[in-house]
């Protein structure tokens, strides 16, 4: 029972505006590195 209710209460904490917009750039991260055009198929 104090499991579940220390997950909740953590759960909740990590649901709060403040925590969402601090930790963005984990939950959102650039991908922009994934998309790269290769060089090799503009040679080709």
């Amino acid at each position: 029972m104090v499991v579940t209710l220390v997950a909740l209460a953590a759960m909740t904490l990590l649901c709060t505006p403040p925590v969402r917009k601090a930790l963005k750039w984990v939950t959102e991260p650039e991908m922009a590195w994934a998309f790269r055009k290769d060089e090799a198929a503009k040679q080709a």
